[in-house]
């Protein structure tokens, strides 16, 4: 009696959960988080930590592309559980295969797949996966969630590589005992490559391959010998920069290949994501993608592609990758969240060569393999992957000229399908829009340091995009119309450049004490690390009295030991006199970026030689600090006195035109190289350094408040 008036009740709950139907906009009853929601996270906080969360969701009655939180409110849901929903808050479907009773058996006798597969279980594998597979591989291995994918893909790619290197023989004794005590021959030691900037999980292995936030990867062990090599950093609009993003994707490709060629470790296998859909919705071109494929074949190396994120529909095909229209197929692709189920596709060659290698207990989960074949139904029958590209084209074609009107708050527009990103100009302003599109009733979500990435469901429609363009357009005014609204970011890391007399001395002290930043000047460092006996200091010293160049190396060194050290730096950083050339600017990058600091501008004070020469012939220095005066435009306080000290100034003896014409050929030499990579690198600014200080001072405040 029991079980069958509970079995009516659910069945009822059910058919009301079917019977919800969409707002027409969003339902604003209380602030967010309100009450209700903070007092739930409250209770939660007792037995989790609830600092991630936003608000507390009432999932009885979501709807659609509607999420309801404790407290009534209705959000149109632009992020969608993290890109985890794919056709709706209880969507019919989903909600009739979650009552049937293939469902409740799956539920109550979960079965060891590996060893006691179900009858049935090729046949929801068929209708659940394969029948999307990718093109080119003819197997599944399902698994629990998306880091255990890739982290399962990893290991077939290890036992791949070994099988290859071992041929035919059986595992001798030596490797037989050593793998117990995690060495070699045993244990090999081998690499998963994975690209800067990309997520791909966070068990053991995946977070070795993760290169997005220093804080997902802080006090774990990792595999020390993976590489890294850098993504694509593209310009946007892409038909604007097409040669210069052609020699990034080049560069990025030419590492990539130089890596697999001569790493120490050997390398198993590459994996890459289609957009790095947590380090900052970062793109490149499917030729990109291809000379990808093409150097992996040849040098025998797996290529995964981590469709995690990306798969199941949202870029407009049902997998992304599918838009490189690469020779071969990739070796394995792994997905999740919009699957509701998780695994990777590959193919037959890469099942291990015995039993019980890349097992586990449950081997994935019968109950949701049975709501992704209810998913992949939904999208088939109803051509959701189509709705979603013309929806995704519709929502971008008013998404740029957005960008064009508010170009100090949106800028490089891109994506596909609804698959979409725009960039804020910081951190902080992302920060508020966010908070702002949630007041309006718009849950977004971000990507990387300044994303705001697109994750709806496919089966939002135009009129969902009206509602939220109508939202977006209100938010982005009401930051205009507020200067309170356009701070300057709370930290700053920078390289400043300018010959002799384009007013760096004068600048840069300025800018360091407007963001409270260390001005790390190649000079005064060398100096400074001289005189205190550092060994960093002893061994420039030493090279210095022979007469030689202090190395890259120690210059480098000498830039983070002040970044860990110097309480001034904990700001942020001008760096002024160096990097000189492309191999010091790249050497300096990967430093930066190990300690997720990278650069947000290379500003270049821009102004003619001419020019240049009348203003540094009238140059003023004080030697023992280098503070610079010019005696028409920036005259001390007292004549040829030092403001600060009171302590006279002097004229250098080779401030004069002979001289000064030869010190900016060398600089011209030198520093244009250095530009086009930062230029490349879309992160270089120019101000004409011709205007007087203050404009110089105005024209450099816009540019670090992303308004020039």
């Amino acid at each position: 009696m029991f079980s069958v008036l509970r079995r009516n009740v659910g069945r009822r709950g059910v058919r009301l959960l079917s019977s919800l139907a969409e707002p027409k906009e969003p339902v604003l009853r209380t602030a967010i988080p309100g009450p209700l929601s903070m007092a739930a996270l409250d209770r939660l906080s007792q037995l989790q930590d609830t600092r991630a969360a936003l608000f507390a969701g009432d999932y009885t009655k979501s709807v659609g592309n509607y999420i309801a939180d404790a407290d009534g409110n209705m959000l149109l849901d632009m992020y969608c559980q993290i890109a985890s929903i794919p056709v709706g808050y209880n969507n019919p479907r989903l909600l009739q295969a979650a009552q049937s009773p293939e469902m409740a058996t799956m539920l109550v006798n979960r079965p060891a797949l590996g060893v006691f597969p179900s009858t049935e279980w090729s046949a929801v594998l068929e209708k659940a996966f394969m029948r999307v597979a990718p093109a080119g591989l003819d197997m599944v291995f399902t698994t629990a969630h998306g880091s255990d994918a890739n982290e399962l893909a990893f290991k077939a790619a290890f036992m791949h590589h070994a099988h290859k290197r071992r041929g035919a023989r059986a595992w001798s004794d030596k490797e037989l005992a050593s793998v117990m005590d995690n060495q070699e021959p045993g244990a090999p030691d081998a690499a998963i490559v994975s690209f800067s900037h990309g997520f791909h999980g966070r068990t053991f292995g995946a977070l070795s391959a993760t290169r997005s936030k220093a804080i997902h990867k802080l006090d774990i062990p990792a595999f020390k010998s993976w590489p890294r090599v850098p993504f694509p950093q593209l310009q946007y609009p892409l038909d604007k920069f097409s040669a210069e993003n052609a020699i990034e994707e080049k560069r990025c490709v030419d590492e990539l290949e130089r890596v697999l060629r001569t790493h120490p470790v050997p390398v198993a296998a590459i994996i890459v994501e289609p957009v790095q859909s947590e380090g900052g919705d970062r793109h490149a071109s499917p030729e990109f993608f291809r000379a990808i494929r093409s150097i992996t074949r040849e040098l025998d190396v797996l290529m995964i592609v981590d469709e995690v994120q990306t798969g199941c529909g949202a870029t407009g095909t049902f997998w992304a990758h599918e838009q490189w229209d690469l020779p071969e197929a990739p070796d394995m692709v792994t997905f999740s969240k919009k699957m509701q189920a998780a695994g990777f596709f590959h193919t037959r060659q890469l099942v291990p060569d015995q039993a019980y290698r890349n097992f586990n207990t449950w081997l994935g989960d019968p109950p949701r393999a049975l709501l992704a074949q209810a998913i992949v139904d939904e999208v088939l029958e109803k051509n959701l992957v189509g709705q979603t590209r013309l929806v995704g084209e519709y929502l971008k074609s008013h998404l740029l000229p957005l960008a064009i009107r508010y170009h100090r708050l949106v800028s490089s527009v891109r994506g596909h399908g609804t698959f979409l990103a725009f960039d804020c100009p910081t951190p902080e302003l992302r920060a508020e829009f966010l908070e702002l599109m949630r007041k309006e009733g718009v849950n977004m979500g971000g990507s990387g340091d300044r994303a705001v990435r697109f994750r709806p469901m496919l089966t939002l429609t135009k009129t969902h995009v009206n509602v939220f363009l109508t939202r977006l357009e209100s938010v982005l005014n009401k930051i205009m119309q507020s200067s309170e609204d356009f701070k300057l970011p709370k930290t700053l890391r920078m390289v400043i450049m300018g010959p002799p007399g384009s007013g760096k001395g004068t600048q840069a002290p300025r800018i360091a004490e407007k963001f409270c930043a260390c001005h790390l000047a190649t000079g005064d460092m060398l100096r400074a690390a001289v005189a205190s006996g550092s060994s960093l200091g002893r061994e420039a010293k030493q090279i210095m009295d022979a007469g030689g160049l202090v190395s890259d190396e120690i210059m480098v060194n000498m830039i983070k030991d002040n970044l860990e050290n110097n309480k001034e730096c904990s700001n942020g950083f001008i760096l002024d006199g160096f990097p000189r050339t492309v191999v010091q600017a790249q050497k300096l990058d990967e430093m930066l970026e190990a300690g997720n600091r990278g650069l947000d501008h290379a500003v270049e004070l821009k102004i003619d030689d001419a020019l240049l020469v009348a203003r540094i012939t009238g140059r003023l220095v004080h030697p023992a600090s280098g503070r610079s005066y010019h005696r028409v435009f920036s005259p001390p306080k007292h004549n040829m006195k030092d403001d600060v000290t009171g302590e006279p100034l002097v004229q250098r003896s080779d401030d004069n035109a002979d001289t000064l014409v030869k010190r900016l050929a060398t600089y011209h030499k030198q520093t244009a190289p250095v530009a086009a990579y930062y230029k490349q690198r879309g992160i270089l600014k120019q101000t004409d350094a011709a205007q007087s200080p203050t404009a110089v001072w105005n024209s450099l405040l816009a540019i670090f408040s992303g308004q020039a």
